[in-house]
Parts: structure tokens; sequence; C-alpha cells
């Protein structure tokens, strides 16, 4: 298997945090299989559990591979590199959507599909998405267009402060003309 020398992963602190504790997880599941596998070995009566611990061994193994291949090629987006008027990934975006007949109000935050979904229920959306792609890096107050021929389109709000719990407990409000 070769390694993408070229392909860049771009984390927040927090996106990275989570990495680093999901490979942690999955090398200690690993080592339990492997303990279990080699104890097993001598009693011939549970050689079907063998072969599937050793199956499992593979799919784990790919796994921690594949995260550590994330980690080496990983960019950290340092907090400092940030202006409070253009979106990051880690910030969590009040949007307002124009699909042409409907209108949708919704709180996301920006990530990359490399990250897992954010702990306190606000939606991740992908900056390798449509909309993800259209919106990172952008001045708030923009309006952009996205869509595969860009016939949707975005108004970026706001930036959400954590600390707004009505906003962002607030469920999207579809919007009739």
């Amino acid at each position: 298997m070769s390694k993408e020398k070229n392909k860049v992963y771009i984390f927040d602190e927090k996106g990275m945090n989570n990495l680093k504790k999901k490979l942690q997880k999955l090398k200690e599941e690993l080592a339990s299989i492997q303990s279990y596998i080699k104890e097993s070995a001598f009693d011939r009566k549970d050689l079907c559990g063998i072969q599937i611990d050793a199956q499992s061994v593979g799919r784990l193994q790919f796994q921690i591979y594949t995260i550590e291949e994330k980690l080496e090629n990983a960019v950290l987006l340092e907090e400092s590199d940030k202006n409070d008027n253009i979106t990051y990934i880690g910030d969590v975006l009040e949007l307002f959507l124009d699909f042409g007949d409907d209108k949708e109000r919704m709180i996301l935050r920006l990530g990359t599909i490399h990250q897992f979904d954010s702990e306190d229920g606000i939606e991740v959306i992908s900056i390798e998405s449509d909309l993800g792609k259209a919106v990172y890096k952008k001045e708030i107050g923009t309006t952009v267009s996205y869509g595969k021929n860009n016939e949707f389109k975005a108004e970026i709000i706001r930036k959400v402060n954590e600390m707004d719990k009505e906003a962002i407990n607030k469920p999207s409000q579809l919007l009739k003309k």
C-alpha cells in the first residue's frame, strides 16, 4: 500500500486530539485481541474464535495505519492564524441557505471529512463538501453560491459563540416564501 505523499489533512486542535484518542483506543483494543489469541492458541476448542479475532486484528491494524498516516500528514490550524471576520475549521456558523423554493437557517460547524461528529451535537460540515468549500475562509456577511451549477446561495450571518446556547440549541427553521 503506497502512502499519499501530497495528501494533507487539516485539523483544529480538538480534531487532532480526537484522532489521537481514537488511535490510542484502537491500539489498546488490538493489544487485547492479540493477547486473547496468544492465550487461546493452546486451547484447541476455540479455533473459530481465534480465526474471527485474527480477522479483527487485520481490520484494526489497517485502521491504525490509516490514522497514523493522517497524523503524519496533519497540519494543525493554529488559533493565532485566525481572523475574527473570516471562517475557519472549527468555527460554528449561522448560515441562511437559499434553495430557491425553500430557505433555511442553520447552525453548522466547519470541519474536515476526517473529523468526528462534534460532541456538542452541532452538525459538522466538511470543507471538502460544496457548501463547506463555499463558506470556508470567507468573510462574515458574505453571500456565496454553491452546488453543481452554483444554483444555491448561502449567507454567512455570523460566527456563533460557544456560549450562545439559544442559537445553538434552536433547531433549524424552514422558512416559506
